[in-house]
């Protein structure tokens, strides 16, 4: 049976590492008083980007890439935005998740604590998702020109040929 999730805003953010040995955890969300400073620290970026997953929730990923990145597909990112109906979402390296809407005053809002909980836990969920493919796919899209972070299902299908 689908689950349903509830997207009530609170005070709570998702990290999902990309090494799957460390563990996916639920945080504690600033909001307006130090959300970039948690952002840096918690996926280890030194710039940020954001992606709507299933059009209601952020998937905040590391934009500072140069030529010498190490490409690591996020595959229980994958897995999660996969779970939301989101398009397929290649992400390389940590990822944090929050709610996509700002508040009224431009804030990234933060998940409700039974949010957070539920998305962590799809993300815990064994991933269908082969990351060594995802990570080949990845450098491929690379390979191409600039790197596309989110493709439609289309686009993935291209670079799976």
């Amino acid at each position: 049976m689908p689950r349903t999730i509830n997207v009530a805003a609170g005070q709570y953010a998702v990290v999902i590492p990309v090494d799957v040995d460390k563990p996916i955890r639920v945080i504690d969300w600033p909001g307006g008083d130090d959300e970039l400073g948690t952002l840096y620290r918690e996926i280890d970026a030194t710039e940020v980007g954001m992606h709507t997953a299933g059009g209601v929730f952020a998937y905040w990923i590391n934009t500072d890439i140069g030529p010498d990145t190490q490409w690591v597909a996020n595959g229980r990112s994958v897995w999660l935005a996969t779970a939301l109906k989101a398009p397929l979402m290649l992400v390389a390296g940590a990822v944090m998740v929050t709610l996509a809407a700002p508040d009224e005053d431009g804030n990234t809002q933060g998940l409700s604590r039974e949010t957070a909980d539920d998305l962590a836990d799809i993300a815990r969920g064994t991933p269908h998702h082969d990351v060594d493919a995802l990570t080949r796919l990845l450098v491929r899209a690379r390979d191409h020109g600039p790197v596309l972070l989110v493709f439609d299902t289309a686009l993935a299908r291209d670079f799976l040929i």
